[in-house]
């Protein structure tokens, strides 16, 4: 081939389109074009060593996933900022899902993967810890005293595939945004104090006065209890859907209320939260609406309780009291202003 001739343009030998040099993609023996590299899975990584007829094939199963979802029923879906999983339930059971991160996912065409068919599921949560520094009067930049330090977390799910020969694994990611939570003081590997905090955070309170490192910005820790909750739930489905069974929603249910109102018993505010904490934990299993309701009901018991026993969110300014009434120091008549009282005419104070 001369130095030319791969300028030249070429047949994609999937379709027969002629495309330039820029408009094709590689295989093993030959070329693909982009529009036709669309049309593979979303989970396939292994293009450049795979031949025109492997390709074909997988268009061939491509084509028939699309059939399938016109057969899919959406039984409820897990997902909040990125990813979404879908699922197909039986009688209760989960039995096929499909993930994707666009609302229109027909269009997409993402693979539709049997519960039977998952060998692994694991959340990974991948952490880059940072220092806060501050600048000194010398101009140097130093450690803040206590010492502070941000943690950016990202969630994933990693789940192994059997029976399918154009990808074995998928990964993909709960958060859309990376999750920053703060700390101060030391932390020995600085781990442990946010994932505390992000159980606390997930029923709506501080960890301020709890022992462990105190925490900065709230909407954060929610957001960690959040992904931390959808991954567990992503988990126990593919447990369900292996296993066949499906989850006991109508005695959790009942249970988990039950919790919910030994809340208002708890004698400090403390055990009030450990039992919200716990609810917030097991509720993971539990269908999506029956998840939100759940979970209102449980921030509100938090809610209240946080009042009854007088705790103040770190950083608010504290309540101000009402002021005290004044009374006419000759006849007892209360006044609200004035230098003389309106019902003797004293001078007041």
């Amino acid at each position: 081939m001369g130095l030319f001739d791969r300028f030249k343009k070429q047949d994609c030998e999937i379709c027969g389109k002629e495309v330039g040099m820029f408009g094709y993609k590689k295989l093993e023996d030959g070329e693909i074009c982009k529009d036709c590299v669309k049309l593979l899975s979303p989970w396939f990584e292994d293009r450049r060593h795979a031949t025109v007829a492997q390709i074909k094939e997988q268009i061939a199963y491509r084509e028939q996933n699309a059939k399938e979802h016109e057969n899919f029923t959406i039984s409820r879906k897990i997902g909040d900022e990125e990813y979404y999983m879908y699922i197909e339930e039986v009688g209760g059971v989960p039995t096929r899902f499909f993930v994707t991160n666009r609302s229109d996912y027909k269009a997409e065409n993402p693979d539709i993967i049997s519960f039977k068919d998952v060998a692994s599921c694991v959340t990974d949560i991948q952490v880059r810890d940072e220092e806060i520094k501050e600048r000194n009067a010398e101009g140097q930049m130093v450690s803040c005293n206590p010492r502070r330090f941000k943690h950016h977390h990202d969630f994933f799910i990693k789940m192994e595939i059997r029976n399918n020969p154009y990808f074995d694994d998928i990964k993909f990611r709960i958060n859309g945004s990376c999750i920053t939570l703060e700390t101060v003081g030391d932390i020995g590997g600085g781990f442990g104090g946010a994932a505390l905090a992000g159980l606390f955070q997930g029923v709506g309170l501080s960890t301020a006065g709890v022992q462990t490192n105190s925490l900065r910005n709230s909407s954060e820790n929610r957001r960690y209890a959040e992904c931390s909750m959808l991954c567990k739930k992503i988990e126990q489905a593919v447990e369900d859907g292996k296993r066949g069974t499906a989850a006991a929603q109508g005695s959790t249910v009942d249970s988990l209320l039950t919790m919910i109102s030994r809340i208002k018993d708890a004698p400090d505010l403390l055990s009030a939260t450990t039992i919200a904490a716990e609810v917030a934990r097991q509720a993971t299993t539990l269908s999506d609406p029956d998840w939100e309701r759940v979970k209102t009901l449980n921030n509100t018991a938090v809610a209240e309780a946080k009042q009854r026993f007088g705790y103040q969110e770190p950083g608010s300014a504290p309540a101000q009291e009402a002021p005290k009434p004044k009374f006419c120091p000759n006849c007892g008549a209360p006044y609200e202003g004035g230098k003389f009282c309106q019902s003797c005419g004293s001078k007041l104070m």
